[in-house]
């Protein structure tokens, strides 16, 4: 009879130990299938297409303040009139091909680039002749998945990214270059050198989560949770459905 038990109890262990396997295997599955190669292909393009489009807005740019179609104002500054045409030339073609390429209402959207001088400024006063866009030095094969445990999102991140503006004197820097995945397959950056929009990093997101125990009274964790999650959802609420 005692045999008997002994062999019950070894069998609802084993099975509970297999059931455990299936499940952490099927989440394992369901995180790697979330970013296929065609997604990482489609990433290269993106950034690929930001970079022919920053090189033609370099170019036009160039042009307009040489012939005087832009013009620095009362306060020496081109950044406004820049702007405008920097949105015309990457980001309205950009968004055309990917629509939810980059979140943020246009108004937030933001294309990043740096009005130069070819000669001294002399007391800070530059008359400037051109701009510098950023350059970015990554490895296309080089990249990784993160999962939030915590949010249940996943988010394809490019290793060892490095950017800088296209000047003789700056040096490459640490930069970012992340996407999502919508449920209807939509790629989406999260993090970029060339257009500022809706960033967030999800690892930062849950390591955030995660100190709320350490930083708060145990009487107060609860809520203060609940307060984060209320507002990473509202961010989130930017973007379409991501898996």
């Amino acid at each position: 009879m005692k045999k008997l038990i002994i062999l019950g109890v070894i069998l609802s262990i084993v099975l509970m130990l297999g059931a455990c396997n299936s499940e952490k295997t099927q989440k394992e599955s369901v995180d790697t299938d979330v970013f296929t190669e065609s997604d990482v292909q489609m990433a290269n393009e993106m950034v690929h297409l930001l970079e022919e489009k920053s090189s033609e807005f370099q170019t036009k740019a160039t042009e307009a303040i040489a012939t005087g179609e832009i013009e620095q104002d009362k306060d020496g500054q081109l950044s406004e009139p820049l702007q405008e045409l920097a949105k015309e030339t990457i980001l309205k073609p950009f968004l055309e091909q990917y629509p939810n390429g980059i979140i943020g209402e246009e108004g937030d959207l933001t294309v990043s680039f740096e009005a130069t001088a070819s000669e001294a400024c002399p007391l800070g006063n530059c008359k400037y002749d051109g701009v510098a866009i950023p350059e970015i030095d990554f490895d296309k094969t080089d990249y990784s998945t993160y999962t939030s445990e915590v949010f249940g999102l996943s988010q394809l991140i490019f290793q060892n990214v490095k950017s800088k503006f296209n000047v003789e004197d700056q040096e490459l820097e640490k930069s970012e270059l992340r996407f999502v995945k919508s449920k209807n397959g939509d790629l989406v950056m999260t993090s970029n050198p060339f257009i500022s929009g809706k960033a967030f990093y999800l690892d930062e997101l849950d390591n955030e989560f995660k100190e709320i125990k350490s930083d708060v009274p145990e009487s107060e964790v609860e809520e203060e949770e609940d307060e984060f999650k209320q507002e990473v959802e509202e961010l989130l609420s930017n973007y379409p459905k991501l898996q």
